[in-house]
């Protein structure tokens, strides 16, 4: 048997990055995984015919961090191909399709053509959302601390702060919904904006009733991981009746 300063469980991407660190810093690591296979919701797997990432979304808050750098994953093979637009949405009720791009501009210029009456809303949107989201990335390239929180909204004179703070107390449905009025367009902001912004106990049954992609959070309320890990209490287990409806939307 071998002693080792550190084990962790679990080969996904978190794990192998926790686990390169500890090596890095001289400690004896083991790292060990259940599957055959490592790199977890990063991995590339073969499905319906075709080569396709678990979780691509995973890869938009890496990218975020210093890790790649840091770890000097380009050396080892790691290439990102950017492509634009990064997403064009469909509706299952035969609106018109309408892309995402990089540029908001852009973004707002091909809404204009699919849904106009939404510009405006999007526009509010991405001036409040882009400040707060800079602000996320900001603090969490750093340990987390409250003295370097606000050394990070006060280098940014407070942009984004107060965002961040009325939208902690909201669900992701009542934000959204300040901003877009059709579903064509709440779909998206919901999968792919403020998916978790709390979880207030009144609300999470009329949320999960309205999205199949809030159901599934509001059912791990209780869980500060993954997809729920902005949960703010109170927040109470979900009851029979929304879970039966998050089974019967299929997750």
């Amino acid at each position: 048997m071998t002693d080792y300063d550190a084990i962790v469980i679990g080969a996904g991407h978190n794990g192998l990055v926790c686990a390169a660190y500890l090596a890095r810093a001289g400690l004896q690591t083991l790292l060990v995984e259940a599957r055959s296979s490592v790199g977890g919701c990063a991995s590339t797997v073969d499905a319906l015919g075709v080569r396709v990432n678990i979780c691509n979304c995973d890869h938009i808050t890496f990218r975020t961090t210093p890790v790649m750098e840091e770890l000097r994953l380009a050396d080892h093979g790691l290439r990102y191909l950017d492509v634009d637009p990064g997403g064009l949405f469909v509706s299952w009720e035969g609106t018109p399709a309408w892309p995402i791009f990089h540029d908001v501009e852009r973004t707002l210029d091909a809404l204009r053509l699919t849904h106009p009456a939404e510009v405006d809303g999007y526009r509010r949107y991405a001036a409040a959302a882009v400040p707060a989201a800079k602000l996320i990335v900001a603090a969490a390239a750093e340990p987390p601390s409250a003295r370097s929180l606000v050394a990070k909204v006060m280098a940014r004179r407070g942009a984004g702060a107060t965002t961040l703070l009325r939208w902690s107390r909201m669900s992701a449905a009542d934000v959204v919904r300040r901003y877009f009025h059709s579903d064509a367009v709440l779909a998206p902001a919901l999968a792919m904006g403020p998916v978790v912004w709390g979880c207030r106990r009144r609300r999470q049954a009329r949320v999960s009733a309205r999205s199949p992609t809030r159901c599934a959070t509001s059912a791990r309320s209780g869980d500060r991981s993954g997809a729920a890990a902005w949960c703010r209490p109170p927040c109470s287990p979900p009851s029979r009746p929304l879970v039966a409806r998050c089974a019967r939307a299929r997750g």
